[in-house]
Order: C-alpha cells, then sequence, then structure tokens
C-alpha cells in the first residue's frame, strides 16, 4: 500500500469518527426541556430531571438533578433510564415533550415515557404522564413506583425567603399507568 492511499485512508476514517462524534446515536440534539414564562423543567441523559423558576428574583429550589420517578421492583428502585428519544410538540394552545428512555441490564428492559404538557392559558402548570412498558422476556413484579421525588436545597435562612414564586405555581401529576 503506498503512502498516498494511507493518507487518504486516515484523513476518511477521521472525517467518519468526527462525523460519529458531532451526531452519534445520542439525543444530543433532541430537545431535553420544556419552559413556560413560570418554569423550565429539564431532563438529563438518565431522565432525570430538575425543575427551575423563570421569574425574575426567583430562587432555584433545586441544586442538581434528580430521579424523581422511579419504579420499585422487589428490593431494586430502577431510577436511571437511559434517554432514548424525545420530541418537542407546539400548538396554538400548549407546548408538549415526550421523552422515551430504556433501563437495560441483566435480562430486564424497561421502557420509560414522560410526557409533559404546558398550557399557554395556564404557564404556571404542568401535567405529566408517566408510563412504563416491559419488554423484557418475562413478567416482573412491580411493589410501587415514586413520583415528583426531588430534593429541594435548603439555603434559605426563613421559610418566607422560599416563597417568591407566585401563588399559582403547581407541579401536578396528571396521572401515572403501568403497561407492564
Amino acid at each position: 500500500m503506498n503512502l498516498k492511499v494511507k493518507r487518504y485512508s486516515i484523513l476518511t476514517v477521521l472525517i467518519i469518527l468526527s462525523w460519529v462524534a458531532v451526531n452519534g446515536c445520542s439525543t444530543n440534539n433532541k430537545p431535553t426541556e420544556l419552559s413556560s414564562s413560570v418554569l423550565t423543567v429539564k431532563y438529563d441523559s438518565l431522565m432525570h430531571s430538575i425543575v427551575t423558576p423563570n421569574i425574575e428574583g426567583a430562587n432555584s429550589l433545586m441544586k442538581d438533578y434528580s430521579a424523581s420517578e422511579k419504579l420499585v421492583l422487589g428490593g431494586e428502585a430502577l431510577e436511571n433510564f437511559k434517554l432514548t428519544d424525545s420530541e418537542y410538540i407546539e400548538t396554538d394552545s400548549s407546548k408538549k415533550l415526550i421523552l422515551t428512555g430504556l433501563y437495560d441490564s441483566n435480562n430486564l428492559k424497561i421502557e420509560k415515557s414522560v410526557r409533559l404538557q404546558i398550557s399557554n392559558k395556564y404557564p404556571d402548570v404542568v401535567i405529566k404522564n408517566v408510563t412504563y412498558k416491559n419488554l423484557s422476556d418475562s413478567s416482573v413484579e412491580i411493589v410501587g413506583w415514586v413520583n415528583e421525588d426531588y430534593n429541594i436545597k435548603t439555603v434559605a435562612r426563613n421559610f418566607t425567603e422560599i416563597l417568591v414564586l407566585p401563588k399559582r405555581f403547581l407541579f401536578r401529576q396528571q396521572e401515572t399507568g403501568l403497561l407492564l
């Protein structure tokens, strides 16, 4: 193989690796947050979330992302679902974010879907629907599930310093369904 062919092959490999690094098989370019004038809900690559205020002067109540939804099987809580897909939908009346993730370990495959919606009429209310689907070859025993398990930071000297969000600020779950 002559030197010119080797250089061409190495250059081709570097270009392909660069493209994979930028575009890859990840969800890096997919939306992972839903915002209104009042708040933003953000998700990371493990489908952990954080809620932050968008109101001037409001203190954030959360320091880090939390595994806010967990599926409990026996003595194990499944909380790390690798984000596989996301979709953002905006209409005249609302904004929606649909996230899908997968827990895949020891022959156990569970798909998690999170659907968030903020109505333009009520920008301080998030409607949330979480579902789980068993993709394993065998049945699983569900002991329970946890929703809205957020770690609130303690930064205020007294409770009134935290309450800078409007009265109508809510983070409410509409329903949770198990599809196993």
